[in-house]
């Protein structure tokens, strides 16, 4: 997962290939609160974003997919909200 300084930044980011699914910018990490803080920091929701997108869709599609209505989460979830 690249960090950037700056948004915008990735824009001359050379990696063109696969495999980044979430990036991350200076001004959204916050170690004030200590490592790990759910606060202000977003690093930690980044690399889930990271792990979701290129671990569990990849593995398990027909329980991850990311489409509108083509997973098993995604009934789960219209259930749970009652349609």
């Amino acid at each position: 997962m690249p960090i950037f300084k700056n948004e915008g930044d990735e824009q001359n980011f050379p990696y063109t290939g696969e495999g980044i699914a979430a990036v991350l910018y200076a001004a959204q990490m916050d170690y004030s609160q200590g490592a790990g803080h759910w606060g202000k920091d977003a690093t930690i929701e980044m690399i889930l974003h990271t792990i979701n997108v290129i671990g569990h869709v990849e593995i398990y599609p027909d329980a991850f997919s990311l489409q509108p209505g083509s997973s098993k989460l995604t009934e789960a979830m219209d259930i749970a909200r009652g349609g």
